[in-house]
């Protein structure tokens, strides 16, 4: 008996990766020690003139969020929830 299955679908990955709220962050934000760090496009320039047709390089800053604070109703709630469950908050 010969059994041919498509990889483009394991079926083992859900086995292996908890599919969680807080998974999803650590796996796309790289969450370390409970705390997020998001590069954002900071608003103030820098108020250098720019030569004619230049153009303007976007500053980036650091914006740090911490999971932990117990004040953060929002992930206590939901950080052990799956992905299908914080969907449709």
């Amino acid at each position: 008996m010969l059994i041919l299955l498509d990889r483009n679908t394991d079926l083992t990955v859900p086995l292996q990766h908890p599919s969680t709220y807080q998974a999803l962050l650590h796996d796309m934000l790289h969450m370390e020690a409970n705390r997020v760090t998001c590069k954002v496009e900071s608003d103030q320039s820098d108020g250098k003139s720019k030569p004619a047709g230049a153009a303007a390089k976007p500053k980036m800053r650091e914006l740090k969020y911490d999971l932990n604070d117990p004040t953060d109703t929002f992930w206590a709630k939901h950080a052990g929830d799956g992905f299908s469950n914080i969907g449709g908050v």
